[in-house]
């Protein structure tokens, strides 16, 4: 049996005690990291392939809220994309 680019079949392992999942097209890496509103990451290891970590961070006034690294894993970007919170400032009488 032949896998097409993009397929994903069930394959079992020897002695038949184990199913394997194998999606060929998800052995490359990962889609761009997500993009968060007020804050933007960088690369700290790889790029976009298995194993590359991203380091998130928010724009002055904004608050990291979740993971600041994420991961390349096989099932896409884990932990998921944090966000960011605008810092909440009490208004100032006059």
């Amino acid at each position: 049996m032949r896998l097409l680019p993009g397929s994903c079949s069930l394959s079992p392992c020897f002695l038949g005690a184990l199913i394997l999942l194998l999606c060929p097209s998800s052995l490359h890496g990962c889609s761009p990291p997500p993009r968060i509103a007020h804050g933007h990451y960088r690369y700290i290891s790889g790029v976009l392939s298995l194993s590359t970590v991203v380091q998130y961070e928010c724009k002055e006034g904004y608050a990291l809220i979740g993971a600041a690294e994420i991961s390349c894993r096989f099932s896409g970007w884990s932990p998921p994309a944090p966000r960011c919170k605008g810092n909440q400032t009490p208004s100032r009488a006059l």
